[in-house]
């Protein structure tokens, strides 16, 4: 488990040296920005229901 802990600080610590303050909450796998959450109308398969897509980490800073 110690190496996947040091794996998660060099990946933090390598993010924060490059992008310093511009450094985001989340992104995707491509780096993009996280779409605003936003819900659905309808869930096909649950009459009724609904959903929440996208997140609002991206309005954290």
């Amino acid at each position: 488990m110690t190496g996947l802990l040091d794996d998660a600080v060099r990946y933090v610590a390598a993010r924060l040296g490059e992008h310093g303050p511009a450094t985001v909450p989340g992104s995707t796998v491509t780096g993009g920005p996280i779409p605003d959450e936003r819900g659905l109308r309808f869930l096909p398969g649950y009459p009724g229901g609904a959903a929440t897509v996208g997140n609002h980490v991206n309005r954290q800073f």
